[in-house]
């Protein structure tokens, strides 16, 4: 992965997915990364939210490969194609982790996890057969998956098994929160939800509009009518107008539609 501090984007290179009997997972476990924090007032909870800092990975390998040794480790490989481990105290390298699994619906799913990095060397050991048969080690890793530096995107699940060749994006174009002053929705709004109705208050002439994107790098445009409205702005509540909320991530753009009853 790579990341332009001045752009503030971020990108990566061509997947590479480690042959099973070189670098097959065996198990892996990744526990989330994060306080909550809750507000009371009068003895009663009014407000919680959860700091997410991204998730703690355990993960189990059958062994180390060159790949990860570069890629994840930071090490080098000598002329003769030695792995070679140099104290020089860099940053270490920050990849995307994509893990696989089978499910009993045969779908499958696949996990990424987009701004990895191993925070630990790896221990080296070794045991001698025993006459009980072969003893085989394994490679632990830890990894750190944090959000991203732009988008804060931490991690990305899809229903299916695919051996992907670039990472999938992380734009999701969609509203987190939507609410208004002077009229109330129809139904609880819902990010996947994108058509609402607007009922106004007896005697309300105009209201306010407040969103938030799932995606603070999102580009968010509000219309009422034809008339521009500014995030936490006010619009006329007039029969049958509607007011329109265009969420632009990335290459994906999503619209939310609010009709005033």
């Amino acid at each position: 992965m790579n990341y332009d501090s001045e752009t503030e984007n971020y990108s990566y290179g061509t997947v590479v997915w480690f042959p099973h009997n070189e670098a097959g997972g065996r198990e892996y476990s990744a526990e989330a990364n994060g306080e909550s924090v809750e507000v009371y007032a009068d003895g009663v909870s009014i407000y919680t939210a959860a700091d997410n800092n991204g998730y703690d990975i355990s993960l189990t390998l059958v062994r180390v490969t060159d790949d990860i040794d570069v890629d994840w480790l930071g090490n080098v490989i000598d002329d003769d194609g030695n792995v070679v481990e140099i104290a020089n105290n860099v940053e270490a390298p920050k990849f995307a982790l994509f893990i696989i699994e089978e499910t009993t619906d045969g779908i499958g799913l696949t996990h990424v996890y987009y701004n990895c990095s191993v925070t630990n060397r790896p221990n080296n050991s070794g045991a001698t057969s025993e006459g009980s048969g072969f003893d085989p080690q394994f490679l632990e890793l830890s990894i750190a998956a944090r959000p991203l530096p732009d988008s804060k995107a931490v991690y990305k699940r899809m229903n299916q098994q695919e051996l992907f060749t670039t990472v999938p994006k992380a734009d999701v174009a969609a509203l987190i929160t939507a609410s208004f002053t002077g009229a109330t929705l129809d139904k609880p709004f819902r990010s996947d939800t994108t058509s609402y109705t607007l009922t106004a208050a007896t005697g309300v002439e105009a209201g306010t509009i407040e969103v938030a994107a799932a995606l603070p790098t999102s580009t968010i445009t509000i219309t009422a009518g034809s008339t521009a409205v500014e995030n936490g702005g006010s619009f006329p509540l007039t029969s049958a107008s509607t007011v329109t909320v265009a969420v632009t991530a990335g290459e994906a753009t999503k619209t939310y539609t609010f009709t005033v009853a």
